[in-house]
């Protein structure tokens, strides 16, 4: 689950942005889920609740990519439309 939402929010959040951004985006998401990981499960079980942040991280992911896809798929049909008639 914690994988799977790092790699959510790196699609999302770096999507048409600097390569520099990206890098950090993704050093920084790969710590996260290391430090999850090892916090949850080696050095304190139950510090933190992967399921929880897994829920919190995908609502923010879908909360913030959703305007961007509404507006490129209103935008794509707009135009096909205008060249269609």
């Amino acid at each position: 689950m914690i994988y799977t939402t790092c790699l959510m929010c790196y699609a999302v959040f770096s999507f048409e942005t600097s390569r520099a951004f990206s890098v950090l985006l993704a050093a920084s998401l790969l710590g996260l889920s290391v430090f999850i990981t090892v916090g949850g499960t080696i050095i304190i079980p139950g510090l933190l609740e992967t399921d929880s942040f897994g829920e919190n991280r995908s609502i923010i992911t879908i909360c913030k990519s959703l305007p961007s896809i509404k507006l490129r798929m209103t935008s794509s049909l707009a135009l096909r439309l205008h060249n269609h008639l």
